[in-house]
């Protein structure tokens, strides 16, 4: 399921065995970024999955209009989820699954936290080779950063004031410096899915060739449709092909190459994934992934 594997959690009703992954140290060490995920399902369905994402891009200058240089001061940049996973199979065909989702980010000392949901569904129609996913991701609630944020402006002393509501949002203690302590809600960037997949090749043991398509609805952006294809040689090697349409960024093609590992400890299967993807402006970006299944 490589359309809606990342996505859907419907997915999960396919039955993993279980699987664990661990991954940090991401950007030259100038970022650390995580991610940690259990499922078990084919064994346990009441042992539902959880996962987190810590992300933490350590400390870094304060920089302003009047100091691009820094200000000597320093700050930080942290995000963190915790998520539970509930899937289940109605029939042979059919599944569903809900993921609840705890969200935290952390920013120059404001907070702003909130819980969110994702929604999927799976169908499978029959023997034909044609697979189905829908999805909604980040459904939730509103946000509001809290905290306390202080920076220079060029203003005379006093409160500030919105346009429409008034309720002070800012002061401003002295010449030059503002201290802001109410912000707007935010929004979270719900996102509705809709994937397709047709397998090729279903009844050869040693080949597959799947087709895939994926449409991408955000509420705050434009939509894009994306299509892809992945063969796969005696269960081993996997080699990928996509594009996305409707985003500048993307020019060329994705590729990717997939490598089943073999078992170095009895009992833990392990997969080797890379991934190349250039885009117009921020250049070439290379993805490496090992998965680990228990």
């Amino acid at each position: 399921m490589l359309l809606w594997g990342r996505w859907s959690v419907g997915g999960l009703a396919q039955g993993f065995e279980e699987a664990v992954v661990n991954i940090g140290n991401v950007g030259l060490t100038i970022t650390n970024a995580g991610f940690g995920g259990k499922a078990n399902v084919r064994n346990n369905p009441a042992r539902p999955p959880s996962f987190e994402y810590p992300l933490d891009a350590g400390e870094m200058p304060v920089t302003t209009e009047f100091e691009p240089y820094g200000t000597g001061e320093m700050f930080s940049f942290r995000d963190l989820a915790l998520g539970l996973s509930v899937a289940q199979p109605l029939t042979d065909l059919f599944n569903y699954g809900v993921t609840a989702r705890y969200v935290r980010e952390s920013v120059a000392g404001l907070v702003t936290q909130t819980l969110l949901f994702d929604m999927g569904i799976f169908y499978r129609v029959g023997d034909t080779g044609v697979q189905m996913a829908v999805a909604i991701r980040h459904f939730g609630f509103d946000g509001r950063p809290e905290g306390r944020l202080v920076r220079p402006v060029i203003e005379k002393t006093g409160p500030a004031k919105r346009a429409d509501d008034p309720e002070t949002i800012a002061t401003t203690p002295k010449p030059g410096v503002r201290i802001e302590t109410e912000f707007e809600t935010i929004t979270p960037p719900t996102t509705f899915l809709l994937g397709v997949s047709y397998t090729l090749l279903r009844d050869n043991p040693q080949h597959r060739l799947t087709l895939l398509g994926q449409l991408t609805n955000p509420n705050d952006n434009a939509e894009t449709f994306n299509v892809g294809a992945e063969y796969t040689w005696n269960h081993t090697l996997t080699m990928r092909l996509g594009y996305r349409f409707g985003v500048e960024e993307f020019r060329m093609p994705t590729l990717g190459i997939g490598l089943r590992l073999p078992e170095l400890v009895a009992g833990v299967q392990a997969r080797f994934d890379y991934g190349f993807q250039h885009l117009e402006r921020l250049g070439t970006v290379h993805r490496v992934g090992l998965n680990l299944e228990l």
